[in-house]
């Protein structure tokens, strides 16, 4: 079980940094996002009922050829991961996929967005594995802060 809680934690960052791409991100504002993530699982299997994993707020740089070219928003190509349904409809948006392997899943999300703002939900059922049964939820957020800062040596 130590091991599923930080590879799920993992999983939903990089999901979080996915999510300009499951909205429009020829849209997205170039330059320094911060983006907050907060789970909620009301019954994990080794942990106290109603436990929460602390919040994750990371920041990342992003150029215009990493907008325009889809490049560093999504994590690699998750082969046991396939998207069921996406929809957009103006500055809202929703989807489902379906993952499989060690710990099987449905993600079934929605969200609003703005070329400098985002805000999502989104609920994984866990459909095998030690997880199975379980539910997570997650809230996402992403705001543009403004201009990347140049590298520093």
């Amino acid at each position: 079980m130590s091991r599923s809680i930080p590879t799920l934690a993992g999983a939903l960052c990089a999901l979080a940094l996915s999510f300009p791409v499951l909205a429009t991100p020829t849209d997205m504002r170039e330059g320094l996002w911060e983006i907050s993530t907060r789970m909620e699982m009301p019954a994990m299997p080794g942990l106290p009922k109603g436990m929460n994993l602390p919040a994750t707020t990371l920041r990342h740089c992003y150029t215009a050829q990493d907008i325009q070219q889809g490049r560093n928003l999504a994590p690699e190509n998750d082969s046991s991961c396939k998207m069921l349904h996406s929809k957009q409809s103006g500055a809202r948006f929703s989807w489902a996929m379906e993952c499989r392997g060690a710990t099987p899943s449905r993600i079934e999300g929605e969200g609003t967005w703005t070329q400098t703002r985002f805000d999502m939900k989104q609920t994984i059922r866990f459909t095998g594995g030690e997880m199975k049964g379980q539910t997570m939820t997650s809230q996402v957020s992403g705001r543009h802060l403004g201009k990347c800062e140049p590298a520093r040596r």
